[in-house]
């Protein structure tokens, strides 16, 4: 059990170190000045700067940023849905339910894009139980 335990914080450290590596100083800058001006529910200010980093590939950017552009509309839209979906693929829990959120307009405006929230769902919970499967 131990050896599950330490085999999954390595692979969590060595996941997490590829995901920083990808991005510049600048762009890691960009990413944590984003993140905190998020959080201070700044959203129209903190896309910019979400924007850099999540351009380079950084999932949390990516989701941060789809939040941002929700929050600020009121609703997820076409841009919204794309950066979640860019971290939903490369395994973002919160994206993936944000895209199998059922109560979202683009299901009543007929919008939502070709992986439907249902599929979303069952990704997520594959990945959950795969890294409870991991840690037992």
């Amino acid at each position: 059990m131990i050896n599950k335990i330490i085999t999954g914080a390595l692979l969590s450290m060595f996941f997490l170190c590829n995901a920083f590596a990808q991005l510049t100083h600048e762009q890691q800058m960009a990413r944590d000045q984003g993140i905190t001006l998020y959080k201070q529910s700044d959203w129209h200010d903190s896309q910019r700067l979400l924007q850099i980093a999540a351009e380079a590939g950084d999932r949390d950017a990516q989701y941060y940023l789809g939040e941002a552009i929700r929050l600020s509309k009121r609703y997820t839209t076409n841009e919204a849905r794309k950066w979640y979906e860019k971290a939903a693929e490369q395994g973002d829990l919160y994206a993936m339910l944000r895209l199998s959120n059922k109560d979202d307009l683009c299901s009543y405006l007929g919008t939502c894009t070709e992986k439907t929230g249902k599929q979303w769902r069952k990704q997520g919970r594959l990945q959950e139980l795969s890294a409870t499967r991991l840690l037992n």
